[in-house]
């Protein structure tokens, strides 16, 4: 089975090369900072985490309450939905 949408998350500003897919999919990129590459004290690794995961959350939430049905009949509003979740902060 292969997906309907890629979604990548890397961050790509910071340098990392995002994995690529090459199947015939809907593909976005929702850029998230790597939290396992946060440094400081433990409060400061734990908020890096917490605000990835905050922000992963939100736009995925925001990916579920989308009208996909109506949607996957047209899919330039849906790849110009995805890509402005991938603009959304927490």
């Amino acid at each position: 089975m292969t997906p309907d949408i890629v979604i990548t998350v890397c961050a790509s500003a910071a340098g990392e090369t995002c994995p690529a897919y090459l199947g015939p999919v809907l593909r976005t990129h929702w850029g998230v900072e790597d939290p396992a590459h946060a440094s400081g004290t433990e409060e400061d690794i734990e908020a890096a985490f917490m605000t990835a995961y905050r922000l992963l959350r939100a736009r995925i939430e925001a990916f579920l309450a989308l009208p996909l049905v109506d949607l996957q009949q047209d899919k330039d509003k849906l790849k110009a939905e995805l890509d402005r979740l991938g603009t959304l902060t927490t």
